[in-house]
């Protein structure tokens, strides 16, 4: 584990092999005709070095139960499902999944983008875009807003885990 220069302190969970590839994206082999591997890290991020150990605990044991965690870079938009679909889990209510859906709609610009090159500068367009008249429609209130950015915030919390 180390402290970056951002004061996080920051730990690499190793999680397996996986096939080294070459420039075409072909298998690299050796000499024998076998395959060759690299090993394959995850890191996570934490406040204190104690958020950070249970955070890679937790990884562990998520990797250990087969749920895949080398998804950082899947699009903004699998990750928002993703969210969408556990907050269904938690047994939240019809009305505040429904009001989350309609947040989460308004980000639907960044589903096509990769979740770890996103900025807050392009959440910031979206959000000044939906603080005036936009497509006809009136502003969305100072309260949604936030809302929106809420949301937004918890779906990168949930992909860096």
């Amino acid at each position: 584990m180390k402290k970056r220069k951002d004061g996080r302190f920051e730990q690499k969970v190793y999680i397996g092999k996986k096939p080294r590839l070459d420039a075409d994206g072909a298998p690299v082999v050796n000499e024998n005709g076998e395959e060759q591997y690299t090993n394959q890290y995850v890191v996570v991020y934490g406040l204190t070095q104690r958020e950070t150990k249970e955070k890679a605990a937790q990884l562990k044991l998520q990797h250990g139960k087969g749920i895949d965690i080398t998804a950082a870079n899947d699009s903004f938009g699998t990750w928002a499902e993703r969210f969408i679909a556990q907050k269904k889990t938690e047994g939240l209510t019809a009305a505040y999944i429904t009001a989350l859906k309609s947040r989460r709609a308004h980000l639907k610009p960044l589903d096509g983008s990769n979740i770890s090159k996103i900025t807050t500068g392009d959440i910031q367009i979206i959000i000044t875009r939906l603080s005036d008249y936009h497509d006809g429609k009136r502003p969305l209130a100072k309260r949604t807003l936030h809302s929106i950015c809420d949301v937004a915030y918890q779906i990168f919390e949930m992909a860096i885990m």
